[in-house]
């Protein structure tokens, strides 16, 4: 159903488009007995939806005004940009006029490839131009909601909800259509340290330094559960939060990270939405005061990877054992300190890891369960700030070359050799030498290439197979910590870095070149893509979210003009029940069910333009029926594919892979 009114909505734009088009040039006497039977014929063209999500016929005559930014040649474009830089569109290979008289054992390859990745559970994405894949992003609105600083946000499975955490203890809900305020989760009694989303778009789980994890209905904000890590004595603040892809019941977890050390699997219910209270816990310290410093799950959920800070990276098979049981296979010394990131490869072939000693490693598993790695180091001569000793002069459009005579001075220890070129007023004082450490790793979405940030400004990308370094820049955002390293889930070519200079780039991958700066005016911690590449969004200290895309920009007017949403209950007291569950403590209601004051600013000012209520809420969010059933049959598959040689992991568990020195 929902495919099907997905496709009658595209048929209507694209009469809107055509009738738009003809209404210009040498055509316009055609366009007006189009439009006359658009309009006489019920839903032939795009209806009118009010604020509490009503249909309503609508003329041409409307839709023009109300898409000014929509030109009477955006049909034309359209077809342009589909056929990628050909320019001819009756001889383009990519568009059905050209597609039988051109190249046609190109037409059964791309057919085949299209039935395959349809098999596999994929679809196919046409690529743009990369100057409009990663140069047409634009900032669309700032979504400030929070009083305190935001580390953590993320997409729904359809990119129209984007949701925050924040140290204010609270998770906010946020249209990405309009740039409103849809809801506030409450509960929390301390900072928000993670969030994550299940496969099926109907649980958000949200982590904190409290020593919780709350579980939301994503549809209508209602708590599902909450899980503690420590139902007695002094609470152990949870400090990650991960839904495991799995298509099958007995692999399905919510999988938490804790200060004691300790990971802990939870079964769910996707039929109940229920969560079990008595975790599997997994210790994957190598010492006892080690802590979990990250942990993820391979594409099928049947592998579980714990990095520490001491270095250490264990992995575990869910199918050695009883299916489901974690089973310890392999422990790798795999840095010399602290892992900062650890992420699967998209396939589940390939482990990346990021360490604070400044290098970054690729795990193979090959010969059984051997694991084998191919490192990356961006250890290089930290550039020397000279203190200023008049006034600051900062350079707000971009990174200052890298001064070639000040690398050249550096020894192997990255500390400076004094200047013998002095002038007469004596040598000048410089800032402390930093010690260089890796800030973020992630892959391109295809595997191809590993992208590395560090903390004194630098961008790097690498051959995960060769251990090749494609491209480094320097000074990409000064000499700030880059935290933000985030990729395109369709396009290899885009990736987007944010450093605390309060710049974001656009990156092309391929060749290193910047696509596109963002000046976003604070320091960056978090950012994130929705799954169709067309939005992604930043968030900083001042506890903002900032939404870029490919949108019109006049779509967000009303938001713009709102530099802060809340509501009245955002932040009034709460009490807690017996299973941590919390009310209004003025209302006595349930905080999930208090009603939506207007939109107001922090000084409780309430805005001129409203939306209503219950705007966005009770809206159906799942994913498309036929795409998730594609794609849990593809899981199920390569989950198959494994069982098959499950017998491995059994040796391996009863064997498992130990090193204890970097090699």
């Amino acid at each position: 159903m929902l495919a099907f009114e997905s496709l009658a909505n595209a048929y209507r734009e694209l009469n809107f488009l055509i009738a738009h088009y003809l209404s210009q040039g040498a055509l316009r006497e055609a366009a007006e007995p189009l439009r006359r039977l658009m309009e006489q014929k019920p839903m032939m063209l795009p209806p009118r939806i009010d604020w509490q999500g009503q249909r309503h016929r609508s003329d041409y005559e409307a839709l023009a005004r109300s898409h000014p930014h929509v030109s009477t040649n955006e049909l034309l474009r359209v077809m342009q940009a589909r056929i990628s830089g050909d320019t001819s569109l009756m001889t383009s290979g990519g568009t059905v006029l050209g597609r039988t008289r051109r190249r046609p054992s190109d037409s059964v390859r791309n057919a085949l490839t299209t039935k395959l990745r349809r098999r596999q559970g994929t679809t196919h994405v046409q690529q743009l131009p990369l100057t409009m894949a990663g140069g047409m992003y634009r900032q669309l609105v700032r979504c400030h909601g929070h009083k305190y600083p935001t580390f953590c946000v993320l997409f729904d499975r359809t990119g129209r909800r984007m949701i925050t955490g924040s140290d204010d203890y609270l998770v906010k809900v946020w249209c990405t259509r309009t740039g409103y305020l849809i809801n506030t989760l409450k509960g929390h009694q301390d900072v928000v340290t993670d969030i994550a989303l299940n496969t099926e778009n109907t649980l958000l789980a949200s982590a904190s330094a409290d020593g919780t994890v709350r579980v939301w209905n994503v549809r209508t904000g209602e708590p599902r559960t909450v899980l503690v890590a420590h139902a007695q004595g002094r609470a152990k603040g949870i400090t990650g939060v991960k839904f495991s892809p799995a298509a099958c019941d007995e692999l399905r977890f919510v999988a938490t990270a804790c200060d004691d050390g300790l990971c802990r699997l939870y079964r769910w219910s996707r039929s109940r939405l229920a969560v079990d209270a008595e975790p599997i816990v997994v210790d994957g310290r190598s010492q006892s005061r080690d802590a979990v410093s990250s942990f993820a799950f391979n594409h099928t959920g049947s592998r579980f990877a714990v990095a520490t800070t001491g270095g250490y990276v264990s992995i575990y098979s869910m199918l050695a054992d009883t299916l489901g049981a974690p089973r310890l296979v392999a422990r790798m010394a795999a840095h010399e300190e602290s892992i900062t990131t650890l992420v699967f490869s998209a396939d589940g072939t390939m482990l990346l890891t990021g360490s604070i000693d400044g290098t970054a490693r690729v795990w193979t598993c090959s010969g059984g369960m051997r694991w084998d790695a191919v490192t990356f180091d961006i250890k290089e001569p930290p550039p020397v700030a000279e203190m200023p000793v008049s006034e600051p002069n900062e350079n707000l459009e971009g990174p200052a070359e890298p001064n070639q005579n000040a690398e050249a001075s550096q020894n192997v220890e990255g500390q400076t050799e004094p200047n013998q070129s002095q002038d007469a007023t004596g040598p000048r004082p410089t800032l402390p030498v930093k010690r260089v450490e890796t800030n973020q790793v992630a892959w391109a979405c295809d595997g191809t290439r590993v992208l590395i940030s560090n903390n004194i400004g630098t961008v790097a990308a690498f051959d995960p197979h060769t251990g090749r370094e494609c491209w480094r820049r320097r000074g990409a955002h000064g000499t700030s910590e880059v935290y933000v390293l985030i990729t395109h889930p369709h396009d290899a070519r885009v990736a987007v870095s944010g450093g605390y200079d309060g710049r974001a780039l656009a990156w092309d991958v391929d060749t290193g070149a910047t696509l596109r700066e963002f000046h976003v005016g604070e320091q960056l911690f978090d950012g994130s893509f929705s799954e169709d590449g067309r939005q992604f969004a930043l968030t900083g200290d001042t506890g903002a979210a900032t939404l870029f895309g490919l949108g019109a920009e006049w779509a967000y007017a009303d938001a713009a003009q709102m530099p802060e949403q809340m509501f009245d209950s955002d932040y009034t007291a709460t009490i807690m029940d017996a299973n941590r569950f919390v009310a209004d403590q003025q209302t006595q209601m349930p905080a999930y069910l208090v009603p939506h004051s207007a939109l107001m600013d922090f000084d409780g000012r309430m805005y001129r333009v409203q939306r209503g209520a219950r705007f966005g809420m009770g809206i159906e969010m799942g994913v498309d029926a036929r795409r998730f059933a594609r794609e849990d049959n593809a899981r199920r598959a390569a989950l198959d594919a494994e069982l098959a040689n499950a017998h491995m992991d059994c040796q391996a568990a009863l064997h498992p892979f130990i090193t204890e020195a970097v090699r």
